[in-house]
């Protein structure tokens, strides 16, 4: 009777040992419970593509200046407060916009224009200032816009327009800045609409058709 006893509460035992054992493991299904939700990262703020600067060869007693204003950002050569020498201006997306000279704080020489895509907008020459010699525009697909003289800042000779589409817009001759003999007009179909009549910047007669409604403006 004793032997029996003894046997049942060793078995007892070991079943409660293994019922604490079981008692501390985790549920085999069981699933750690996720921490704190991470915040999504927040985006960069965009920014502007870096302007790279030239080496601006300033003449002598002048030296290279740059600044950011409204509308891009300008080298210039500054001598006592006066630009003097080239001149460069840069869109805030890095590219060109102009290229130019000054003397004496009034431009000279060779400028350029360019337009956002990079084509070039209007080439031409100033003498202290003044627009001289041939002038031309470019439309921003690289089609000629317009084309014609000057001399001493005034439009002189002809002087020819362009539709985006490449097809002539305008032709005709200006005197002392101001339209003089026999305009034309076409459409954009290349076709003849108007021909008028100018003496000395006043229109005298239309010879043919009527006058066509004004596109954007080309300076």
């Amino acid at each position: 009777m004793c032997i029996l006893f003894v046997t049942f509460f060793i078995l007892t035992a070991c079943e409660l040992e293994g019922l604490v054992t079981l008692t501390d493991s985790p549920p085999v299904n069981a699933q750690t419970p996720a921490g704190p939700a991470e915040a999504p990262p927040k985006p960069e703020p965009s920014k502007e593509p870096e302007v790279v600067l030239e080496e601006l060869n300033c003449p002598k007693g002048a030296r290279a200046k740059n600044s950011k204003t409204q509308k891009g950002v300008e080298q210039w050569c500054d001598r006592n407060g006066v630009q003097h020498g080239p001149y460069i201006r840069f869109y805030f997306s890095g590219q060109r916009a102009v290229k130019g000279n000054y003397s004496d704080n009034k431009p000279d020489g060779q400028w350029i224009w360019f337009h956002p895509n990079g084509q070039t907008e209007s080439k031409g020459r100033y003498k202290l200032g003044k627009q001289v010699g041939s002038w031309s525009w470019w439309h921003d697909n690289g089609e000629r816009a317009q084309e014609g003289e000057y001399y001493e800042a005034r439009r002189w000779g002809l002087w020819i327009t362009w539709y985006s589409n490449g097809q002539k817009r305008e032709e005709g001759t200006y005197r002392n800045g101001l339209k003089d003999g026999e305009w034309y007009y076409w459409g954009r179909t290349s076709r003849l609409e108007t021909v008028e009549l100018w003496v000395y910047g006043k229109k005298e007669k239309v010879l043919k058709g009527v006058q066509l409604p004004p596109e954007e403006e080309v300076p």
